[in-house]
């Protein structure tokens, strides 16, 4: 969509796909270093809304320009609410297991499965110049966090240091962990998003039409 409205080259688009990635990704540390200096449950509240509103707002830029400064404060929403996310979510997890660990993941996986074909439909029904109220279940789950839920007991509201020295203490299997999630990451994004957006735009490729039309 974006890259027939605002005339944008493969590069580009490439562009502004990783940009979204790094942002939401690679600054997720910096994130999690500001949750421990700054112990407010907003960095995760706040989220869902802000990474809703500004990835909608993608949808109707105006320029490349206003693309790329979309791209990277939606991704900001998504990075500041991991950390923090995954620390009350171990907190609020008795079962050894780690169930609500898991639930976490694949419900951030399963969004990212269905966001494509959520926005496919939401465009088909109500035009892209409608787009930032798809932000709305973003901005819900925001209000649900900062008026229904609860941060569990134990959750320390005092800044905290960082303590380099445990990190440094398991940096190979972190390392080792490091490496496989950028591998994964990079391989999902090229054949999930990159070389769909090249085939249909590239080789014509597009689904077969239903039998009978």
């Amino acid at each position: 969509m974006l890259i027939n409205r605002l005339g944008i080259s493969l590069t580009q688009a490439g562009l502004l796909g990783g940009l979204l990635a790094l942002s939401s990704s690679i600054t997720q540390p910096l994130y999690g270093y500001l949750s421990d200096r700054f112990p407010s449950r907003l960095f995760s509240a706040l989220a869902p809304a802000v990474a809703g509103v500004f990835i909608a707002a993608l949808g109707g830029a105006a320029n490349y320009r206003w693309a790329l400064i979309f791209a990277v404060l939606g991704g900001a929403g998504v990075a500041s609410f991991h950390p923090q996310a995954s620390r009350l979510g171990s907190r609020w997890n008795d079962d050894p297991s780690r169930t609500l660990d898991g639930s976490l993941h694949h419900g951030g996986t399963l969004g990212i499965a269905l966001s494509p074909a959520f926005f496919s439909v939401f465009v088909g029904l109500f035009g892209s110049e409608r787009m930032l109220w798809a932000a709305a279940p973003g901005i819900l789950v925001s209000l649900a966090l900062l008026f229904l839920i609860r941060p569990p007991q134990g959750v320390a509201r005092r800044r905290q240091n960082f303590d380099g020295k445990a990190l440094l203490a398991v940096w190979r299997p972190l390392s080792i962990l490091y490496c496989g999630v950028f591998f994964r990451s990079a391989v999902q994004a090229t054949y999930a998003q990159f070389l769909a957006l090249y085939l249909n735009r590239e080789r014509a490729t597009r689904c077969p039409p239903p039998p009978g039309h």
